[in-house]
């Protein structure tokens, strides 16, 4: 990941494909990409201190479907 950029993330085809898995995972694709500059934001450090909170404020705030 160049300079903390996801390239899927900027790229027409890249967009269609995270929606597509997203879809098929019932997620939103917007809870992916808090999940992943969460990650990023973490990047570099050694100790990746308060990663699990900020994961599961994420997980908290998102909806599941129970079919």
């Amino acid at each position: 990941m160049p300079n903390g950029k996801v390239v899927l993330f900027h790229s027409e085809e890249g967009q269609k494909l995270i929606n597509y898995k997203c879809k098929s995972a019932k997620l939103d694709s917007s809870v992916l990409k808090q999940l992943i500059a969460v990650e990023i934001e973490q990047q570099g450090k050694l100790k990746k201190r308060g990663i699990t909170e900020s994961f599961n404020e994420i997980f908290n705030s998102i909806e599941i479907e129970i079919d």
